[in-house]
């Protein structure tokens, strides 16, 4: 992995200074100041082509102007110093950068032109200094001169050990929805998944990235709110806490429930460690009445509370989506209930409440064929998927050796 010589961003952390570089294997990573190679702190600090200063928004002095974002009419207005000052939102410090660069294009700033910009995610003020000569189409280059300077650079970032290889970690970023659905999309393209019904292409994508249910936080509710410190609108986002499922949670029926990863830090002094929040399990039976059954599962007091809101154990089966009931356990109980429904074989001996249920459930009812798919997938590999494979590789070896049989013959015959 390499890391080049110009950092992308600059934070503060604990009073401490982190550069963020943008590696080869496109991941960020977050180094401390005192780790930097000496030719990337020269470079950063002696050539001036990218520093920021970051004071608090309380004790900021107000800059001279050339170019000012008017708060009230958010009209541009020109002032003699040659300084700019942008005020404008930002969701991180990349778009941050990116942004400050199209600012600059879009001016013809000069070189010796410094911009101001105000921050207000991490509501700081940050200046960078003569940032204007370097920027080009692609982002940030280097000059012919400082070529040796960015070689120095780089031999000094392979032969860094020890302290620095411990303090350099990727940020962590959660994956949204429409990235889990764009992955499990690219998944159902390729090979033989490609010949997947339509059906179970979009059961699949509803069990692995449909929306789900908030469990363990309280969404906040609308598009926008009101910061009341600051007064700024700002956008509402909901981020689901990531949660662990364990082979046991595959056997039960946890009703959404998950177990959550996070560290315990019981004093201020006292080192954090970490901990694992499991939700409680009872064993408890439920009743099917489409099956006719009692069943004996592993479950949480939440399962109980929605087959409750539910009226009934096969409503909650029925009625909520594959993306909650997340467990193999619960969609097998689905299908069995839908296979029963759709055959019509349930109550033999009492055709009057065979009646009854089809018609209490007949809402649900969906094609017999459309069901086997929800098989096992062990059960549907061996018997669908695997046959298919190798039906298309016999036929892969079967026209390569015609090619191949074509081919000397043409020789030979030539």
């Amino acid at each position: 992995m390499d890391l080049p010589i110009l950092p992308t961003s600059f934070l503060h952390v604990n009073s401490e200074e982190y550069y963020i570089f943008k590696g080869s294997d496109g991941h960020d990573y977050h180094i401390p100041f005192q780790c930097l190679p000496e030719a990337c702190i020269s470079f950063i600090h002696e050539k001036g082509i990218l520093q920021q200063e970051y004071c608090e928004e309380g004790a900021a002095k107000e800059p001279s102007v050339l170019f000012q974002v008017h708060q009230e009419t958010n009209k541009v207005q020109k002032d003699q110093d040659e300084v700019i000052w942008i005020n404008f939102r930002s969701k991180n410090a990349q778009e941050t950068d990116e942004r400050a660069r199209s600012v600059l294009l879009s001016i013809n700033a000069r070189d010796d032109i410094e911009l101001k910009l105000k921050d207000d995610r991490t509501k700081k003020y940050i200046v960078w200094h003569n940032i204007s000569k370097e920027i080009s189409e692609n982002g940030f280059t280097l000059p012919t001169s400082e070529n040796e300077a960015a070689e120095k650079c780089r031999k000094q970032w392979n032969n860094l050990r020890g302290d620095m290889a411990a303090n350099i970690k990727p940020l962590i970023r959660l994956s949204t929805n429409s990235e889990q659905v764009a992955k499990h999309t690219r998944l159902l393209k390729k090979g033989v998944n490609a010949l997947l019904p339509e059906h179970y292409k979009k059961f699949y994508l509803e069990w692995k990235s449909g929306q789900e249910e908030p469990v363990h936080f309280i969404p906040e509710q609308g598009r926008w709110k009101k910061n009341p410190e600051t007064g700024e609108i700002q956008k509402v986002v909901n981020v689901q806490i990531p949660l662990k499922y364990p082979k046991e949670f595959d056997e039960g029926l946890w009703g959404g429930e998950g177990v959550i990863q996070g560290f315990k830090k019981r004093h201020p002094k006292v080192r954090r460690f970490s901990h694992f929040w499991v939700p409680t399990l009872y064993k408890r039976v439920v009743y099917s009445e489409i099956l006719d059954k009692r069943y004996e599962v592993t479950c949480t007091l939440r399962f109980l509370e929605l087959v409750d809101k539910h009226y009934g154990f096969d409503n909650y089966i029925l009625e909520t989506p594959p993306q909650d009931l997340k467990s193999v356990l619960a969609l097998k109980f689905k299908r069995e209930m839908l296979v029963a429904l759709a055959n019509e074989n349930i109550y033999p001996e009492d055709p009057i409440k065979k009646k009854e249920v089809i018609t209490k459930y007949e809402r649900f009812v969906v094609p017999i064929r459309q069901l086997l798919m929800l098989d096992n997938r062990r059960y549907f590999y061996q018997t669908r998927l695997q046959p298919l494979k190798a039906a298309l590789k016999y036929h892969k070896e079967h026209l390569l050796s015609v090619l191949i049989i074509h081919f000397v013959s043409i020789i030979f015959l030539a």
